[in-house]
């Protein structure tokens, strides 16, 4: 339930009108298959969950009796303890005999976006009432000093908002007009300062200048502070790694190097290289109810992947490519150092090429 979650319209989707009353219920259906399990996102997340949140939360797994997976902890600049927060409710409800499991990024996402295809900023509704206009309104609107400073007053309030960044942090990514290529890879702040003028309109006019497809591009920071947050989340037992959007955000980002990275940068100081694989492995097999997978034992199935320590590695950075339909776009990220992927005692992948062999199924309980 986050008011950034909204549809091309600007209406939210119909998770976020969902009354508690009917959360409750739909969670109920699962004690009758006795199956299953809950992935929630209360809007009061970041700060460590209001008490009707955790109300409604303790409510959900009592109703379910199934496994509650929260979805992210993380530390963020503008809710700095509520990471602290959310990992005390969870050690709460551990000993309430309610299976509750938070989930943390083990990697450091950045973010890509374009005004005209983005959903961050629809939790700021001048922001979302704008860009959803259509294109010729939107336009005029962008361009209307009245409509620009409201959005510069919403971007100046921090309050509740999930998305918040400087103008130090967001650089130029891509662009494809001549004037604009001197720009590219240089922070909007820098660009602003260069042309005299207020980042948030070079903000504006830049993109508006390319139809709102200009890229813009904000890196993670090697944070100290979030780093020893997610170490602590990383130690603890009741938090599983990895957070999932249901592949909603891929022009945004691509969050699939987190296993790579539990290993690559959190082996050996925080986790062994065992207990690393677990919680890749067995952690979320046996919190899913997905018995005969996670761990190499008769009767699992023969899935498994052969990895050399030496190699084991993700770019910094995502790649962007066309290969949706209609020739969509989406950010994807490589790896290396996996030589052999193993599915069903077959082998898909031979050091990251596909061998032909299709030897997956349907997964059913």
């Amino acid at each position: 339930q986050l008011d950034l979650h909204v549809a091309h319209d600007g209406r939210g989707v119909p998770s976020n009108y969902a009354k508690p009353e009917e959360l409750i219920a739909l969670s109920s259906i699962l004690r009758e298959f006795g199956r299953g399990s809950i992935e929630f996102i209360p809007r009061t997340f970041l700060e460590g969950y209001a008490d009707d949140d955790r109300a409604l939360m303790r409510a959900m797994a009592h109703a379910s009796g199934r496994p509650l997976h929260l979805n992210t902890v993380t530390r963020m600049p503008q809710a700095r303890d509520g990471w602290k927060l959310s990992l005390d409710f969870a050690r709460q409800t551990h000993a309430e005999g309610l299976d509750v499991h938070p989930m943390f990024a083990s990697n450091r996402q950045g973010v890509h976006f374009a005004l005209g295809n983005t959903f961050l900023f629809d939790e700021m509704p001048i922001f979302r009432d704008t860009l959803t206009l259509s294109p010729p309104e939107r336009a005029q609107a962008l361009r209307d000093p009245a409509v620009r400073d409201q959005m510069r007053a919403a971007l100046g309030d921090r309050r509740g908002r999930s998305f918040v960044f400087t103008w130090e942090a967001l650089r130029i990514e891509s662009a494809s007009l001549p004037e604009h290529q001197p720009w590219l890879d240089r922070p909007v702040s820098e660009v602003a300062a260069a042309l005299g003028r207020d980042p948030f309109d070079v903000f504006l006019d830049l993109s508006l200048a390319e139809n709102l497809e200009l890229q813009f591009a904000m890196a993670a920071t090697a944070d100290p502070k979030r780093r020893a947050a997610t170490e602590e989340l990383i130690r603890s037992g009741l938090v599983m790694a990895g957070s999932s959007d249901g592949g909603a955000h891929v022009l945004s980002f691509c969050g699939a190097d987190f296993t790579t990275r539990l290993i690559t940068e959190w082996v050996p100081d925080v986790l062994s290289l065992e207990e690393a694989i677990a919680r890749l492995t067995s952690v979320p097999a046996d919190a899913y109810g997905i018995a005969d997978r996670g761990r190499l034992a008769p009767g699992c199935a023969a899935d498994l992947n052969l990895i050399d320590p030496e190699r084991l590695g993700t770019p910094d950075a995502p790649r962007y490519v066309r290969d949706f339909p209609a020739g969509a776009g989406r950010y994807v990220v490589d790896a290396s150092g996996y030589v052999a992927t193993i599915v069903n005692g077959e082998v898909l992948l031979e050091n990251g090429t596909w061998t032909g062999a299709t030897p997956g199924t349907i997964l059913r309980q």
